[in-house]
Order: structure tokens, then sequence, then C-alpha cells
């Protein structure tokens, strides 16, 4: 983060013993506090959280979670479902590093792309060939 908080980290309910992960798994998000040296749970976020990315260029937090693409923006105060495919998998999130506002998703079902910093998706798994 721009405060140089630097370390997450997340669990599932199951340990990562089952793959792939279920609907609706449990889970908590972390972060470490450097002041008191020990880790915190983040408010707002229950569900097994798959993958993280940070925009710093606009401050914002994205997780991909067993239940769609949360978003924060204050800090993990408070966290918003912004991609919600159900039933569906979010495995991972990534932004673009030199287009902070455009940002990736992936899931068992497709891949999105959002283009205003995650305030809208679209499917974009059409427009992705398969390998060859």
């Amino acid at each position: 983060a721009a405060d140089g908080t630097p370390l997450f980290a997340s669990s599932r309910a199951s340990n990562g013993e089952i793959w792939p992960p279920t609907l609706n798994e449990t889970g908590a998000l972390y972060s470490y506090n450097s002041g008191l040296l020990q880790w915190e749970k983040v408010p707002g976020i229950d569900l097994a959280v798959m993958a993280l990315d940070f925009d710093a260029a606009n401050d914002t937090h994205f997780a991909a979670t067993v239940d769609g693409i949360y978003r924060s923006t204050d800090r993990w105060t408070t966290w918003q479902q912004y991609l919600h495919e159900a039933p569906n998998i979010f495995t991972d999130v990534l932004v673009d590093p030199t287009r902070p506002n455009t940002v990736y998703a992936s899931s068992f079902d497709g891949v999105f792309r959002s283009v205003d910093g995650g305030l809208s998706w679209q499917d974009i798994s059409e427009n992705i060939g398969a390998a060859r």
C-alpha cells in the first residue's frame, strides 16, 4: 500500500485442502501491522479470498473471492462487490500496470475486464483464443 503496509494473507475454511474451492466457502483476509508485530483480520470479507491486487495510482484494493470481485477504496474499511456472476468462483484479479483503471479478473467460467477501475465489467472470454 501507499503507506508501506505490504503484507496480506488469506485463509480458507478448508485450509486449501480442497481444490477447487467451493461456492460461498468462508475465509478471511489479514493485514500485517508492523507496529504491533501481528496479523489483524480485515473487516468486510468473510469469504475465501483467492487473489489480491492493488492499484497504487488510485489507492484501490481488489480481491478475487469465491463469490465475485470485491473492491475497497478506503484502506480495507469497507468492501463492495462489483462483479458477481453466480454461480462462479473468481480465481485471480490483476490491475494492468500500464493502465491502472484497467483491471482483469478470471473465474472458472471466463475472463472479465473493467476499464473504469472496477466499477463495471464485461466478459471478454470470446476475445481470448484457445492456446495452440
